[in-house]
């Protein structure tokens, strides 16, 4: 029973400085004070962007757009078939894989990747290994003397 009065006691004492903190807090709020608490800062200025955000073209927006540009007659566009010369010489890639080859097989002119599609190169079969080259567009006449 004196363990029940004391933990009682402890509540109600507990309570009552609860009570205290939430009036303090609310008087706060109404007082002078609130602009320190307020999220906004008054000094700060918010400044907005003028500039307007560019917003997507639709089709419709690109080609009326293109109706209306003129080009030069030797320039190339993406409508025409010639292009500039290459700077950089074309990436070369796995025949196996797909990833960017790092090393040509000299036996079957195939590219690989690693040295584990290089096993798997070197355990094809010559109608596979041709049909990979004629695939990609290289010459597979060698790969009958294999």
């Amino acid at each position: 029973s004196s363990f029940s009065n004391s933990s009682s006691q402890i509540f109600s004492i507990l309570l009552s400085k609860l009570s205290l903190v939430m009036a303090k807090k609310g008087k706060g709020k109404s007082g002078a004070s609130s602009s320190a608490i307020s999220p906004t800062v008054p000094f700060r200025k918010h400044y907005t962007s003028k500039i307007k955000e560019k917003q997507p073209k639709n089709l419709k927006g690109i080609l009326q757009a293109m109706r209306h540009t003129t080009f030069e007659a030797g320039s190339s566009t993406y409508t025409t078939i010639s292009a500039p010369i290459r700077l950089f010489p074309p990436k070369k890639y796995c025949d196996v894989t797909g990833l960017e080859a790092k090393y040509m097989d000299p036996k079957t002119h195939l590219w690989y990747f690693s040295s584990i599609q290089f096993h798997i190169i070197r355990s094809l079969p010559r109608a596979t290994i041709t049909t990979l080259l004629n695939i990609r567009g290289a010459e597979s006449g060698h790969v009958a003397l294999l």
